[in-house]
């Protein structure tokens, strides 16, 4: 999808927990799938007519070969209908929050707050997926939870 920054003039950058980044500049560029639910946040879909103005290189959407598009659905639909890939990017996420020190999204009781997990994670984490990523993660410590 073709997407610009909300902020308009400046360029948005936007981070995934797996290492991937995209700098989404102010004219607008093609945003890979991985990246959409992230840059919803800092950028908005251009328009055709946008689209045709820039002098940007990468593909638009139509473009993508069929096989590839079909693939790409395919792997993001079983990552939603299993949840496996959330919840190990959640426990990836908690680690490197407690490995950096950081404990604000914990609560009283030691247990990760889901709903501060939600900013950690960037997409919203539900009390279920929250208490099976830690149960996991007590699991493969030897800690009691």
């Amino acid at each position: 999808m073709w997407m610009k920054p909300k902020n308009g003039g400046y360029s948005a950058h936007v981070a995934l927990l797996s290492g991937h980044a995209i700098c989404i500049p102010p004219e607008g560029r093609f945003v890979p799938d991985m990246f959409l639910q992230a840059a919803a946040k800092v950028a908005i879909p251009m328009t055709d007519g946008e689209i045709e103005g820039t002098a940007q290189s990468d593909p638009k959407p139509e473009e993508q070969k069929p096989e590839e598009a079909g693939q790409q659905e395919a792997l993001a639909d079983a990552a939603d209908e299993s949840g496996i890939d959330k919840i190990a990017r959640l426990k990836s996420a908690i680690r490197s929050a407690l490995d950096a020190g950081d404990t604000s999204f914990m609560t009283a009781a030691g247990i990760p707050d889901a709903r501060k997990l939600d900013r950690l994670l960037g997409e919203s984490v539900s009390a279920a997926e929250r208490n099976q990523a830690w149960s996991e993660m007590q699991a493969e410590t030897g800690a009691v939870a």
